[in-house]
């Protein structure tokens, strides 16, 4: 979350020179919104587990590629019943190759990647605030096979 100067820009800055690529996700208004309610960090989703709260769906096997992992959100692990958006902290572990994940409503994926991750990398991670769907629920995809851990320590109310 980075704030505008007068004319909506922003500035970045590097030490050594590099490649940049910048995705706009959104923004914040003056306008009456969401309240952000801050949580103790609650772990919601961890690919490598066996135990069935914190993965039903992979047990304990990578997310494969291609597949998307939706994840009840709202009234789950302590996250408010009628949170519609969360503050996440993606992570993405063990790749086998280069992969990307996408965190977002259920529906349509959008076109970017939320962590990216080479498999010389032990692990990387991203934090993101992300629109629940109607339901209350996000979904995560992956590119190809890798762990994923989804943590929340925010709700948009």
């Amino acid at each position: 979350v980075v704030p505008v100067d007068a004319g909506g820009r922003i500035c970045m800055r590097s030490l050594v020179e590099t490649d940049v690529i910048v995705d706009y996700t959104g923004f914040f208004t003056d306008a009456d919104g969401l309240d952000f309610q801050a949580l103790d960090p609650i772990r919601l989703f961890d690919s490598r587990s066996t135990d069935a709260r914190l993965n039903e769906s992979t047990g304990g096997a990578r997310i494969g590629a291609g597949r998307v992992v939706r994840l009840q959100v709202a009234g789950s692990r302590g996250v408010p019943e009628d949170a519609t958006a969360v503050s996440v902290n993606l992570t993405a572990t063990e790749a086998l190759e280069g992969s990307f994940l996408t965190v977002y409503p259920c529906g349509e994926r959008p076109a970017t990647s939320t962590v990216n991750i080479l498999p010389t990398q032990t692990a990387a991670a991203n934090g993101a605030m992300v629109m629940l769907s109607d339901s209350g629920d996000l979904c995560v995809y992956s590119l190809r096979p890798v762990h994923v851990i989804v943590d929340i320590n925010g709700a948009f109310i």
